[in-house]
């Protein structure tokens, strides 16, 4: 699962991490019991789908959250009913953003340390910007040794709309930093002692994270497959990146701890 569930999303959303919209279907289903998330339904005449926008109760946004609702009722969500009935009006112009970069593992010098090779590599620009934001790149400038399994700029792409940036803001850092160390793990840990760790726990290994919270690890086919505690899976692109003070391996998903 490369993308983000519906049940991340509304923790995320739970921590303060923005909105987002869901379907009557899982409002239904109960996805918001026990947590602490206002529901804002978008009812359309004649909706294909029924949707809500949720934020998390008391959000320093709210009113910013409540208008944002409003505005979408009273639109009446056109994309959302019949074709026969939606409007014909030809879309703005679209301004691309640029893709991201794939990461070129034979970028990074065996020599640097991984908060080096991490700032100067496109491709993980963002993962870059969220460590010296957490003030977290001394940490990986250091002896070490670490293992830091390195979300690509697609990888954060996969989040729900808007959670990158919303990590970066003053009052989420105890969230960044907490997702940020649950990508780390102490010591080097090369792909042939993973594989040897799941293969000799039966077809898995748990590893601890700085963030004290367990990563598990499989292999999917002949790939290594990372499983957060939350839910959701990531998978190694790139391997064995060797560093001064340890070894990166890149990862294609953001790896989501259960957050406090």
């Amino acid at each position: 699962m490369l993308g983000t569930s519906l049940h991340t999303i509304v923790q995320m959303v739970d921590n303060g991490l923005g909105m987002t919209m869901l379907p009557e279907m899982a409002l239904k289903a109960g996805i918001l019991d026990h947590t602490n998330i206002v529901a804002k339904p978008l009812d359309a005449d004649n909706a294909v789908r029924r949707i809500a926008l949720v934020w998390r109760r008391a959000s320093p946004r709210e009113k910013d959250f409540q208008l944002l609702a409003e505005a979408l009722a009273e639109a009446r969500l056109a994309g959302c009913v019949p074709p026969a009935t939606a409007p014909v009006v030809a879309p703005p112009p679209v301004v691309s953003a640029p893709a991201p970069v794939a990461v070129d593992p034979s970028r990074m010098e065996s020599e640097a340390t991984i908060a080096q090779s991490v700032a100067t590599t496109p491709g993980l620009t963002t993962l870059a910007r969220e460590l010296r934001v957490a003030e977290l790149d001394p940490l990986l400038a250091g002896n070490g040794p670490y293992t830091l399994f390195a979300p690509t700029d697609m990888a954060f792409t996969r989040l729900a709309p808007g959670i990158a940036g919303d990590l970066l803001a003053p009052e989420n850092r105890p969230t960044l930093v907490a997702l940020l160390r649950y990508h780390i793990v102490p010591g080097t840990m090369t792909t042939e002692q993973l594989e040897a760790r799941i293969a000799a726990g039966g077809g898995r290994a748990t590893l601890t994270t700085l963030g004290g919270q367990p990563l598990t690890a499989t292999m999917t086919g002949d790939v290594i497959t990372l499983t957060s505690a939350s839910g959701n899976r990531s998978y190694v692109e790139a391997a064995d990146v060797a560093q001064a003070n340890g070894v990166i391996h890149v990862v294609n998903g953001v790896l989501v701890p259960r957050l406090p």
